[in-house]
């Protein structure tokens, strides 16, 4: 009876984790832009730059956290990733120059892409498998709120306190991640040593991390993000522009409660009806909220000119 607790102290231990490590993502996402047109005078391509560069860190991160996690095991790897984000933070409060921060940016990517990766894993080992779907379901609601607090939160920060101290409050966020790591007991990361030692046989790298079948969906998902990723970005100087600043925040607030009261119904359906039930509609009604924001800034913009 007890394997087939999910509720355990590991478990919520790792979704708050997981929670905090998102968070510092989002806050960080939604105003750094800002910082380095206000701060270095930078072009709204080079601020894109500024913000974007963090997810190819991340996913860097993420392609040779298998690697690494073999070598070091779970625990210690995330002990030691969560540090190399604390020291990279402090690099923040230095005012160099643009071109700097970008590769500061960069860097912070690949160990917070791994620390991500790391605790996910966890996650995954520590949910019973007759709970399995149901755990990771609950365990991905973490990563929902943190899209919904982290850019409410950083929106509202950046205007009404200084840069300094929404870093400082990152790099507090992360010292509570680091604290409640130290507590964690992670299993062993066995599934992980057979994509290491045909690396080290001289297996093609691409073969070890590439699986051909998720190609598709990994190309829709990448479409969806890049969409979403230059109204994650430019909101804030957007509803700069409009005078909404106040109300910006809330937008991201509003995305997560729909994303929580969608998600179980959604999850049902494609188990009654099919994943097609769910992802045709989804991405039509996407493309049209992505429209409608065009056509929004495309008014807007005329009226403020």
């Amino acid at each position: 009876m007890q394997t087939n607790k999910l509720w355990t102290k590991q478990f919520i231990s790792v979704s708050l984790i997981n929670f905090l490590l998102t968070l510092v993502f989002y806050l960080l996402m939604v105003t750094i832009a800002t910082f380095a047109i206000n701060h270095y005078q930078s072009s709204i391509s080079q601020s894109g730059l500024v913000s974007g560069i963090f997810i190819i860190g991340g996913v860097i991160g993420r392609l040779f956290a298998g690697y690494f996690i073999n070598r070091f095991g779970l625990k210690r790897l995330l002990l030691i990733t969560i540090i190399i984000c604390l020291a990279i933070i402090s690099i923040y409060f230095i005012n160099t120059n643009v071109q700097f921060l970008i590769l500061i940016r960069l860097l912070h990517g690949i160990p917070h892409g791994m620390a991500l990766t790391i605790i996910s894993s966890i996650a995954t080992q520590i949910i019973p498998e007759s709970r399995k779907s149901e755990g990771i379901s609950y365990y991905s609601m973490s990563t929902t709120l943190a899209t919904a607090f982290g850019p409410f939160l950083g929106i509202l920060m950046i205007h009404y306190i200084s840069f300094s101290i929404l870093f400082s409050f990152c790099f507090i966020i992360m010292c509570i991640a680091l604290i409640m790591s130290i507590f964690i007991k992670a299993p062993k990361s066995s599934e992980f040593k057979t994509a290491s030692v045909n690396l080290e046989k001289g297996t093609s790298f691409l073969k070890n991390i590439i699986e051909p079948r998720v190609i598709p969906v990994g190309l829709i998902i990448l479409l969806l993000s890049f969409a979403y990723s230059g109204v994650l970005t430019y909101l804030n100087l957007y509803a700069s522009q409009l005078n909404l600043t106040s109300i910006a925040s809330l937008f991201f607030v509003v995305y997560a409660i729909v994303v929580l009261l969608t998600r179980p119904a959604a999850g049902k359906l494609m188990d009654n009806r099919g994943n097609h039930i769910v992802v045709y509609p989804a991405i039509i009604f996407y493309a049209i909220s992505m429209f409608y924001v065009k056509s929004s800034y495309k008014r807007n913009y005329i009226t403020i000119n």
